[in-house]
């Protein structure tokens, strides 16, 4: 079993103008976001590849209209549920050993929010005695437009619905012990619909129980 418990901090700067207009104040929210549990259960496996299937609750945790006016959200206040469909394998390039994993999954939602299918590719390979793992991803997000929640006045936000987004990131890990580990991502929205198109940086810690 994995989680994923994020902590999230979602920020206004305060703005002046030198116009001579009132500026506005800044804000802040603090809180803790939608938590992740997901199981992986391993179907087949042959000496070079694998074949698995994954199911992730998405807890709504987080603050869905947090700030002043309601758009500081740390979460979207749905309960969703993600199954998914993993192919992986494992290769060589000039004696150096990578692997390869591919997925497809379908994203129940719940609260008017529309259903997702979620596509993603992924690469990486271990460095300097396996001390650090390097990632590449390709994932998209497209949506079923079959919920009743307007996108309207969502200002970008990720958890506004009918969000379609395709991301190209990449993520190094290190591994500070043999149970614990830190990581540091980066991404990149190649294209997307109802939502900002802004790089994203994501760091985390990590313990293997």
């Amino acid at each position: 079993m994995v989680g994923y418990i994020p902590f999230t901090r979602v920020y206004q700067n305060e703005q002046v103008f030198t116009s001579g207009n009132p500026g506005q104040p800044g804000e802040a929210v603090n809180s803790l976001g939608d938590i992740d549990l997901t199981v992986e259960i391993q179907i087949l496996k042959r000496p070079k590849w694998v074949l698995a299937t994954s199911l992730t609750l998405g807890i709504p945790s987080g603050n869905n209209s947090g700030g002043s006016d309601g758009s500081y959200q740390t979460g979207d206040g749905e309960f969703n549920q993600i199954l998914k469909v993993l192919a992986g394998t494992s290769f060589k390039i000039a004696k150096h050993s990578f692997y390869a994993k591919a997925s497809v999954g379908f994203n129940n939602r719940s609260n008017g929010f529309s259903d997702e299918i979620r596509l993603g590719i992924e690469t990486g390979s271990q460095l300097f005695k396996n001390k650090f793992l390097l990632l590449a991803r390709l994932n998209t997000i497209q949506s079923f437009f079959n919920g009743s929640l307007s996108a309207e006045n969502s200002n970008g936000s990720i958890f506004a619905n009918n969000v379609e987004v395709t991301n190209l990131g990449g993520e190094i890990n290190y591994f500070i012990t043999k149970k614990w580990s830190a990581s540091f991502g980066y991404s990149v929205p190649l294209s997307g619909k109802n939502i900002y198109k802004a790089p994203a940086i994501s760091g985390g810690i990590a313990s293997k129980l």
